[in-house]
C-alpha cells in the first residue's frame, strides 16, 4: 500500500473522530418547537431575538417584581420562592432566558446588552409602564444589573442574589474551553450536556423544594442550543467584570439589595465585599450556612430578607 494511501486514510480517520461526535451529539437532540412547547405553562410571545416563554404569578394589579434566572436553570429555579412573594401581595413575572427553557436559542453572542434588551422587550410586550423590582440570580444578577444601568427609569428596586460579576468560579476544564475557540466549542457539543447533568444530579441530593430538578436540568440538555448558550453566555458575559457597571450605577440612586451565601463555591462570598467597594449604598446579607442553591434550597429565609428590603411593613405569609 503506498504512502500516499496512508496518509489518505489517516486523514480520514482523523476527520471522522473531529466530526462524527459533534454531529452525533446533535442528532440526538431535539429542536425547541411548537411540539416541545405543547407540555409548557404560561404564555409565548415573539420578541425581537425569537420567541419567549414567560408566565405571571399573582394579580397584575399589584407591585410587581420580575425574576430574571441564571446560567443554566430557566425559570423553574424559582418555583420555590414565587409563593411566598405573592401571598405577600406581589405580582410576579418571570421568563426564561433565550437559550433555556422554552425559549427560542439564536445564535447571537450572549452579552448583557443581548439578554437586556430581551428583558426590555418583554415588559414592552407586556405593557408595563410602571417601575418594577428586578430580581435577578446569579448571572441573572449581571443581567439585572445592566438593565437597571440602561433603563433606572423602569427599576423600583433592584434585588441580587449571588449574583455574577464579580468573583465567578468554573474550575479548570470550563476555564479551559472558554478560553479556546473550535476546541472549546466541540469539547461543549460533545461533553456539555453529560457535565450539566452530573452538576444537576448532584444539585438534586440537598435540595426538597424542588425535587426532580436533575430530570428537569436533564431535559435541558435534550434541546439543540442549550449547551451552544451556555458556552456563549459564559464567553461574553460572565467572562467580564462588572465592578465599572456597579460604579455607574452608584450614580443612578437605585435602591439595591445583595444576598449572598456564605458557603458559595460558584461566586464566593468575596464578592460581597468587591461590590460594596464599587457601590457603598448596597444593602448587603450574607446567610450563614447558605450556598449557590439559595434561592431554592433556602426560599422561605430568601423571601424574608427581600420582603423586609422591599417593605418593612408587609406581612410575611407561609407559602
Amino acid at each position: 500500500m503506498s504512502q500516499a494511501l496512508w496518509i489518505l486514510i489517516g486523514v480520514i480517520l482523523i476527520a471522522d473522530l473531529v466530526l462524527l461526535p459533534p454531529f452525533i451529539a446533535r442528532s440526538r437532540r431535539k429542536e425547541m418547537d411548537e411540539t416541545a412547547r405543547v407540555s409548557a405553562p404560561g404564555n409565548f410571545t415573539t420578541l425581537s431575538r425569537g420567541v419567549t416563554h414567560y408566565q405571571w404569578h399573582g394579580p397584575k394589579s399589584a407591585e410587581i417584581i420580575v425574576l430574571v434566572h441564571g446560567l443554566s436553570a430557566p425559570s423553574f429555579v424559582f418555583s420555590a420562592l414565587i409563593p411566598f412573594l405573592t401571598k405577600s401581595g406581589f405580582c410576579i413575572l418571570t421568563y426564561d432566558l433565550y437559550g433555556r427553557g422554552w425559549s427560542d436559542r439564536p445564535r447571537d453572542h450572549q452579552t448583557a446588552a443581548f439578554f437586556t434588551r430581551q428583558l426590555s422587550d418583554l415588559l414592552d410586550d407586556q405593557m408595563v409602564s410602571k417601575p418594577v423590582t428586578i430580581l435577578g440570580y446569579s448571572m441573572g444578577g449581571a443581567i439585572a444589573s445592566s438593565f437597571a444601568l440602561e433603563h433606572s427609569d423602569r427599576v423600583h428596586k433592584l434585588i441580587l442574589l449571588a449574583s455574577a460579576g464579580f468573583n465567578h468560579q468554573t474550575g479548570g476544564m470550563t476555564d479551559f474551553i472558554c478560553r479556546t475557540p473550535l476546541i472549546g466549542d466541540w469539547l461543549m457539543t460533545v461533553f456539555g450536556g453529560a457535565r450539566l447533568r452530573k452538576s444537576a444530579r448532584l444539585e438534586n441530593a440537598q435540595n426538597q423544594n424542588i425535587p426532580d430538578i436533575a430530570a428537569r436540568m436533564a431535559q435541558e440538555t435534550r434541546y439543540r442550543g442549550y449547551t451552544r448558550s451556555i458556552l456563549s453566555s459564559l464567553r461574553y458575559l460572565l467572562g467580564h467584570s462588572f465592578d465599572g457597571l456597579h460604579q455607574a450605577l452608584a450614580t443612578k440612586s437605585v435602591s439595591t439589595l445583595a444576598i449572598w451565601g456564605q458557603e458559595d463555591e460558584a461566586i464566593p462570598v468575596s464578592s460581597a465585599a468587591r461590590l460594596s467597594a464599587a457601590n457603598p449604598a448596597v444593602k448587603t446579607v450574607i446567610l450563614e450556612g447558605a450556598d449557590h442553591a439559595l434561592a431554592y434550597v433556602l426560599p422561605e429565609t430568601v423571601a424574608e430578607q427581600v420582603l423586609t428590603f422591599l417593605d418593612p411593613n408587609i406581612p410575611h405569609n407561609g407559602a
